[in-house]
């Protein structure tokens, strides 16, 4: 499994290599796009970028699975404060009448899509997800900094 993933891996950034090539010859001789960025913060937001760009030409399962690292959650700093919520279903259904309008408004429907989003068996079931917080907020960020990760469904056929 691990080889997969490392071919899967190569196989994915061998196209990136020109992408790589340009932009740390333009962060060393032009500098880099903004005076703040260092040159792992420019490969990261040049690499994201590409990646992202890649993703809307796809459908949008196949980006989905592209899009997923490992089978394992990112881990949580033990000093969070981590609080397990549930989405609405009410909300579910605003953003589905949301995303209706706005993909009817570009002519696409499921089938250009390559996901059936409004008979996706998976919208039945809860939505979980948790809000995690810093524990300790400095004084640059009083309110702190909050995140709602929601947790994807399984497909159970």
């Amino acid at each position: 499994m691990a080889f997969k993933k490392a071919v899967s891996f190569v196989r994915m950034m061998v196209p990136k290599v020109p992408l790589l090539v340009s932009t740390t010859f333009s962060h060393y001789v032009v500098g880099p796009p903004k005076p703040s960025w260092d040159y792992r913060f420019n490969i990261t937001v040049t690499l994201m970028q590409s990646f992202v760009a890649h993703l809307n030409n796809v459908p949008v399962l196949q980006s989905q699975a592209m899009s997923r690292v490992s089978e394992v959650d990112a881990p949580v700093d033990p000093a969070a404060l981590v609080t397990p919520e549930t989405v609405p279903n009410s909300y579910r259904d605003q953003a589905a009448a949301i995303i209706d309008q706005l993909l009817a408004k570009q002519g696409l429907d499921a089938t250009k899509l390559g996901w059936d989003w409004k008979n996706d068996p998976r919208a039945q079931e809860p939505l979980a997800g948790e809000w995690t917080e810093a524990r300790e907020k400095d004084e640059k960020h009083v309110k702190g900094r909050t995140v709602l990760y929601c947790k994807t469904p399984t497909l159970r056929i």
